[in-house]
C-alpha cells in the first residue's frame, strides 16, 4: 500500500491536472507553498487561492466534476472562505478553496499570479505563491504554525 506522502502527491498532481485542463486560475498557498519554498512539514490539506470570477468558478466546477467528485454548482455563489469551503479528494485529502489569504485579497490576485513561482511536474505547470508574497501572507497571520513557518523559512532562505 502507498504511504500517505505518495497519496498526497498523487492527489495533488491529479488535482493540478484537472484544474489546468479547465484553465482554472489558482495559486498554491499554505503548507504546500511552505514545502515548495524549502521548509518540509506536514500539512492537513491543499490550499488553493482562486481568482474569483464567474468564468473561473465555472471552470473550477468543471474540474471538480472531471475529478469524479460531483457537480457542485453551488460554488458559483458560495463564499470561498479558508476552512469553510472545502472539497475532499480520494483518500480523505482536503482541498481548501479561498478567494482571499492573509495579507492579500482579490485585488492582489493578478499581481501575485503573474509573479508566481512556477514549477513543472509531469508536464503540468504549477503556480505557487512566490517566496516574498508567501512570507508576507504568513507574517499577517496570528497562527502559531504560520509564525513557525516564517522562522524556518527565514533560516533556509538567508
Amino acid at each position: 500500500m502507498k504511504d500517505r506522502l505518495n497519496l498526497y502527491e498523487d492527489a495533488f498532481l491529479k488535482l493540478v491536472k484537472a484544474l489546468n485542463k479547465f484553465n482554472v486560475r489558482f495559486l498554491i498557498v499554505g503548507g504546500f507553498a511552505t514545502n515548495y519554498h524549502g521548509f518540509k512539514r506536514s500539512t492537513g490539506d491543499i490550499d488553493l487561492w482562486i481568482s474569483d470570477s464567474a468564468e473561473n468558478r465555472s471552470a473550477l466546477i468543471e474540474s471538480i466534476e472531471y475529478l469524479g467528485m460531483g457537480r457542485y454548482t453551488e460554488l458559483m455563489d458560495a463564499p470561498l472562505i479558508p476552512g469553510f469551503c472545502e472539497i475532499m479528494l480520494d483518500h480523505g485529502i482536503y482541498v481548501d478553496l479561498m478567494k482571499d489569504i492573509f495579507g492579500f485579497n482579490q485585488s492582489d490576485f493578478q499581481n501575485c499570479y503573474e509573479n508566481a513561482a512556477i514549477s513543472q511536474i509531469d508536464d503540468q505547470e504549477i503556480r505557487f505563491i512566490n517566496f516574498a508574497d508567501h512570507m508576507k501572507s504568513k507574517m499577517q497571520s496570528s497562527r502559531l504554525k504560520d509564525k513557525l513557518d516564517v522562522e524556518e523559512l527565514r533560516k533556509i532562505n538567508k
